[in-house]
C-alpha cells in the first residue's frame, strides 16, 4: 500500500537544515522557541572565567509535494544498546507551509534497527500543526505530537508477529496509545544490536480522510533522548565447606550464584550480570584402602568429582531485545495451543535457551597391595 519512490522521476521538494535559537527566534511565521523542560547548556571560557549560553538547534525536514504514500527521511549510521533504557522520546514540531493541510495529513516516523530496509522498528506519529503566528512552547511543541516510546513494546510486537507466523519480509503494523500512533516491525531487528536510526516525513497512504493528493510540510524534531535506565538490582552468594574425615580422606563441597542485574560497585549498568546463574562443585579423595582390615595391605584413593552450572539468560538468545520470561508468558497465553502443547512449547524454549555445562569424573590412582607376609590373621588365632 506504500508508493515506491523514485528519487529521478518525481518532483518533490525535499530539503533537510537545521533551525535554532539563535538564528530563528524572530522567524515567520512561527518563530523557534525551546521546547518545554529544555533549558540551553552552559559553557565556561576559561579566558574570561565566565558561563555563555551554547546555542539550541533542531533538525528540519522540510517537503512539498510529497505524493499520497510517499516518505523522506534523514537518517544516521550509530551502533548502540538500547536494551538497558525504558524509553526513548523527541519532540517534535509540524508546520502547515501554505494553510492547505489538516491534522493528521502528514505524519513523522523514525526507524531503528540493523538498516533502513529490511530490518527495523518504526514508531510513526500524526502530526498536529501548529496555527501561524503561535509563540507559545507548548503549541509550538505539543505534546499530543511527541514520540515516547516504550521500548520493551518494540520487541514485543515481533514477537506477536511471530507467534502469528506472519511473514517477517512485509511490515507487520499494531496501533499504540490513543492518538493513532502506530509501531511497525519488518524483518528481525534487534535493540541490542542498534545500527541506523532514521527520521522522516510521510503522507500517509491509508485512512478515512485521505483524499490522495500531494502535501507540503515542514517537520522539526529536536532532543532525541533515550531514558530510564533498567537500575533491577540482583543479588549473588558463595559459599564453600571442606571437610576432613580422620585420616580416611576429605570432602570439599562449593556453590555460587547471581541473579539479573547484579554487579560491582565499579561496574557501569551496562556491565551487569544478564543471567540467572547457579554452580555447584563436590569432590572428595578417599582411601577406600581404609575401609577394609589392615592385615590385606590395601592403598585404593579414590577421587571423585562432579560440578555442574546453569544460566537462564535475560533476553532470548534468538531475539536478544525480547526477555525471556515475556517469551514464556506469551506461550502460556496463546489460546490456540492445548495445556500439554504449551507446557511441552515451554519446555523445548527453556532447553534452547538455557546454558548448561556439567562435569563428572572418577579417579582411581596410586593403587598398592603390600599384605602382610608372615603375618596370619588374628582373626584365626582366636579361632584355634
Amino acid at each position: 500500500g506504500e508508493y515506491i519512490s523514485d528519487d529521478n522521476g518525481n518532483e518533490t521538494y525535499f530539503d533537510v537544515s537545521v533551525v535554532n535559537i539563535e538564528e530563528n527566534s524572530e522567524r515567520e511565521p512561527i518563530n523557534y522557541v525551546l521546547p518545554d523542560s529544555i533549558f540551553q547548556e552552559q559553557f565556561l571560557t576559561t579566558a574570561t572565567n565566565s558561563f555563555y549560553l551554547q546555542n539550541e538547534q533542531s533538525l528540519s525536514i522540510k517537503v512539498c509535494e510529497l505524493k499520497d504514500g510517499d516518505a523522506k527521511a534523514a537518517y544516521r549510521y550509530l551502533v548502540l544498546d538500547m536494551r538497558n533504557f525504558k524509553r526513548a522520546r523527541m519532540f517534535l514540531h509540524a508546520e502547515d507551509i501554505d494553510n492547505s493541510l489538516n491534522d493528521g495529513d502528514l505524519s513523522a516516523f523514525i526507524r531503528i534497527g540493523a538498516d533502513y530496509t529490511t530490518n527495523y522498528y518504526e514508531y510513526e506519529v500524526p502530526l498536529k500543526f501548529t496555527p501561524h503566528g503561535s509563540t507559545d512552547s507548548k503549541e509550538i511543541w505539543p505534546r499530543i505530537n511527541e514520540i515516547n516510546i516504550p521500548l520493551d513494546s518494540l520487541p514485543l510486537v515481533k514477537n506477536m508477529r511471530n507467534l502469528a507466523n506472519a511473514n517477517s519480509a512485509f511490515p507487520f503494523t499494531m496501533k499504540h496509545g490513543a492518538n493513532n500512533n502506530t509501531i511497525t516491525v519488518v524483518g528481525n531487528p534487534d535493540l541490542g544490536r542498534v545500527k541506523t536510526f532514521m527520521l522522516g516525513v510521510r503522507n500517509p497512504k491509508t485512512g478515512i480522510d485521505n483524499d490522495g493528493l500531494s502535501k507540503c510540510g515542514e517537520v522539526w524534531f529536536n532532543e532525541l533522548r533515550l531514558e530510564g535506565f533498567d537500575e533491577r538490582g540482583g543479588s549473588a552468594a558463595l559459599a564453600r565447606v571442606d571437610l576432613q574425615i580422620a585420616d580416611l580422606g576429605n570432602m570439599s563441597v562449593s556453590g555460587n550464584m547471581h541473579t539479573i542485574g547484579f554487579g560491582s560497585i565499579e561496574q557501569s549498568v551496562s556491565e551487569r550480570f544478564r543471567d540467572d546463574f547457579y554452580q555447584y562443585d563436590a569432590s572428595s579423595s578417599i582411601d577406600v584402602g581404609k575401609l577394609v582390615p589392615k592385615f590385606i595391605g590395601l592403598s585404593l584413593p579414590v577421587f571423585a568429582n562432579i560440578s555442574e552450572s546453569f544460566s537462564n539468560p535475560q533476553f532470548d538468545p534468538y531475539d536478544s531485545d525480547i526477555e525471556l520470561s515475556d517469551k514464556i508468558k506469551l506461550i502460556e497465553n496463546d489460546t490456540s495451543l492445548s495445556a500439554e502443547a504449551k507446557k511441552e512449547s515451554i519446555k523445548a524454549t527453556k532447553d534452547a535457551t538455557q546454558t548448561y555445562i556439567g562435569n563428572k569424573s572418577l579417579n582411581f590412582s596410586n593403587i598398592r597391595f603390600s599384605g602382610n607376609k608372615g603375618k596370619s590373621n588374628p582373626d584365626k588365632k582366636k579361632k584355634k
